[in-house]
């Protein structure tokens, strides 16, 4: 058996039961009976509907069913029901039948609801009211008449209100009638008292209900509504409790219409893939006026190909033309099934397939390549693709910078290929504008259909390096080559690669970088593309045409350096003496006409000079002798003691090696020196030398090898500029007459030889 509610056909035949739910000692006086509206004419009735025979309501009933049905109304008298009243009563009035049946589906919309909000408040907080009345709302085509953003209770009058227009002018917070009984109630209670508050009852359209008829229609009876709300086993009707006047009889009921025999016709469409485990909605096609039947079949299933059946919820949203499929508590595997549910006691099935899939838990998820290197900051509207899940179940995402308490999410728009929920979709396309973004670790909030954020990790670039001065050249007739880099930012280039070739980088300690490129043989004017690979990019930026062969580069093969012939101290191979110009003849492969030589330190910090054939510049010559050969010509006081001079000659094309011509050293000019008789301790006597630059000298001697330490600094000349005399302590006797003095430059470990003799 069913509840009379549930059952969506009365035929011909059928048998309805009666039992009554009795609560201890409780007694129930009087008569039930039911009156069945015929759904098609009756050519024996009068008035289309029969009034079958009343029987006791404090014991079980039957009545068997005379025709199909379209409207079914439950009577309770408790002092007793005169057939022939409600025959009157109902058949006085030809639109009578048609208000009890409108009042008939109000009276069921009216249950739904406080089914809802039943269904809230025994749940608890952990329900979301909100999402049960606007459930309702759409379940019932009236969601586009209720606020989402009023207050609750607002929500609940404007869906009464939908229900009811007789309502309208209800004032929930009113001292007087029924609404007193609600302020210390829940919200089904409100409902419930919304339900009885009006004199009228429920409006049916344009016309009023008359249910209270005792002074409208018979002064002895009192016809009152009432509604129904399920219980465990039997099925509960509310009615107004409130005595009747003087010798009026009392009569309660309860209509509802009986939709028939053909359930609803439901045809799922694609995209039909939904996630396991949660609640859902999938989109269907219901033709006819067939929305308001699905909420009457009964034990909704999903059937796999093997037949076996998982319980599932099923509710119907209209607006959005979609059921609702509850899978929480369904155990079910991967793949396809078929929707089914009971129509009474008669099977049905929707037509196609849902096919139910994993949610994926996206930790994998990371941007292309290609879209990681796009993610640059304050670089506008970038199309980015995201890799690593199946997103088809992808219903919102945010982006939010990591770690920033204030914050605000912003939306992202996103795309999927083959739309959502058709099929897996191994990649998500999305529009980030990082107009006002800085470089930054960031977090995207992407929400599947379980309502669940999952963090994925962003990260928005800097602006790569930018190298300057390209191409980089290459020389023909080399294996290996050295390049210099410029450019900005170059900290974060991390390598450089080339087809063909392998790049070294180093950093100076000026801040330059330079590469060393070693590949085989290169043919003049073929180019390659450089890829860099910078910090933070997921992928190598490639440059087009940014490596170039050129031809030869100069070579110096040789430079021999003649010095001034006798020298007034010693100057030893690989030395170049301040202030005495130095000579080089060099011999240079693949110079050129147009030649210049470039003069630079490789030691110390000191400013090169360059030098064009046939011109002088800050006291540098060049001159080109015949072909391969050049004549270079310079005071090396142009650099500091100690510098490691080097030239190296370009032609256009390149420049060549380095060629290392010698040391700078200074050297002390010695005008004259003496020997006194000035004794400066045991076998030393004082020697006197005048010169310039004499601070240079640490020791003196006879020999390279022995020396003995200068007592002090030289002192200056009065009245000659520049010009000193230094005190020497030198040993005696020497070992010859006119023997040459040895002198030791600062940080020498051997003597010079000087024209300087005793």
């Amino acid at each position: 058996m069913l509840p009379l509610s549930q059952v969506n056909k009365i035929d011909e035949g059928d048998t309805i039961f009666y039992a009554p739910a009795l609560r201890g000692k409780e007694k129930r006086t009087g008569k039930v009976t039911i009156v069945l509206v015929a759904k098609n004419p009756l050519p024996d009735e009068k008035y289309g509907f029969v009034v079958l025979d009343p029987q006791d309501a404090d014991a079980t009933a039957e009545w068997k069913v005379p025709f199909p049905a379209s409207l079914a109304v439950f009577v309770y008298g408790p002092n007793g029901i005169s057939t022939g009243k409600v025959k009157g009563f109902l058949g006085r009035d030809e639109e009578l039948i048609a208000q009890l049946a409108n009042y008939a589906e109000k009276t069921a919309q009216t249950e739904a609801l406080l089914n809802a909000l039943n269904s809230y408040e025994r749940e608890g907080p952990s329900e979301n009211l909100n999402a049960a009345l606007q459930g309702f709302a759409r379940n019932y085509g009236i969601n586009n008449r209720v606020d989402r953003t009023a207050p609750l209770d607002q929500q609940t009058l404007s869906v009464i209100r939908s229900l009811n227009p007789a309502l309208s002018a209800y004032d929930p917070i009113s001292p007087t009638g029924s609404a007193r009984v609600s302020q210390t109630a829940g919200l089904a209670t409100i409902v419930a008292g919304m339900f009885f508050g009006s004199t009228v009852g429920l409006a049916a359209g344009s016309t009023a209900m008359a249910l209270n008829m005792k002074t409208i229609l018979f002064p002895n009876s009192d016809f009152r509504s009432m509604y129904a709300q399920p219980t465990e086993g039997a099925t509960t009707l509310c009615g107004k409790r409130e005595s009747s006047q003087g010798r009026t009889r009392l009569a309660y009921l309860w209509a509802f219409r009986v939709p028939g025999p053909t359930p609803p016709a439901i045809v799922i469409d694609k995209p039909n893939n939904v996630p396991r485990g949660v609640r859902t909605l999938v989109g269907v096609r219901v033709p006819g006026e067939g929305w308001p039947l699905i909420a009457r079949a009964r034990n909704w299933k999903l059937k796999n190909g093997e037949g076996a059946e998982f319980p599932v919820s099923v509710a119907a949203i209209q607006d959005k033309k979609s059921l609702e499929l509850d899978m929480a508590g369904a155990d079910l595997k991967p793949g396809s099934y078929t929707l089914a549910a009971d129509w009474d006691w008669d099977h049905f099935e929707a037509t196609g397939q849902i096919v139910v899939r994993e949610i994926s838990d996206l930790s994998a998820v990371r941007p292309t390549a290609e879209s990681q290197n796009r993610l640059r900051q304050f670089s506008g509207k970038q199309v980015i693709t995201l890799e690593g899940a199946d997103f088809e179940f992808v219903e919102k995402i945010s982006l939010v910078r990591q770690g920033d308490r204030y914050g605000v999410p912003v939306n992202i728009p996103f795309m999927l290929a083959a739309g959502p929920r058709n099929g897996p979709q191994p990649a998500i396309e999305m529009e980030i504008d990082t107009a006002q973004l800085a470089a930054g670790q960031y977090q995207l909030q992407i929400v599947q259909t379980d309502g669940k954020p999952r963090p994925v990790g962003l990260r928005i670039l800097k602006e790569p390096p930018q190298l300057t001065k390209l191409p980089l050249l290459l020389h023909a007739g080399d294996t290996e080559h050295t390049v210099s880099i410029e450019g900005r930012d170059l900290a974060a280039l991390q390598s450089l690669t080339a087809d063909g070739f392998e790049i070294s980088l180093k950093h100076d300690r000026g801040g330059r970088l330079s590469g060393r490129v070693k590949g085989g043989e290169v043919k003049q004017g073929d180019t390659y593309d450089l890829r860099m690979t910078v910090e933070g990019y997921a992928a190598p930026l490639v440059i087009p045409r940014a490596l170039q062969v050129a031809g030869p580069r100069p070579k110096v093969v040789s430079a021999t350096v003649s010095q001034a012939a006798e020298l007034p101290i010693e100057v030893r191979q690989g030395e170049l003496p301040a202030g005495l110009f130095a000579s080089v003849m060099m011999t240079v492969e693949h110079g050129g006409s147009s030649a210049a030589a470039n003069l630079s330190c490789e030691n110390m910090t000191a400013s090169a000079v360059r030098t064009a054939t046939g011109s002088t510049t800050e006291g540098v010559k060049l001159e080109s002798v015949q072909a391969g050969s050049y004549f270079l010509s310079f005071d090396p006081g142009r650099w500091p003691g100690g510098c490691k001079l080097f030239v190296t000659v370009e032609n256009g094309d390149g420049v060549s090696d380095p060629y290392l011509l010698g040391t700078v050293i200074r050297t002390p000019r010695i005008e004259s020196f003496r020997l006194s008789d000035e004794k400066a301790g045991e076998n030393l006597y004082v020697g006197v030398l005048t010169g310039r630059d004499l601070e240079l000298i640490e020791k003196a001697g006879w020999d390279a090898s022995s020396g003995v330490a200068v007592p002090g600094l030289p002192s200056p000349i009065p009245g000659e500029a520049f010009k000193q005399q230094l005190r020497l302590h030198m040993p005696w006797p020497s070992p010859a007459p006119h023997a040459p003095l040895f002198v030791w430059l600062r940080g020498e470990s051997q003597g010079r030889s000087t024209r300087a003799r005793y």
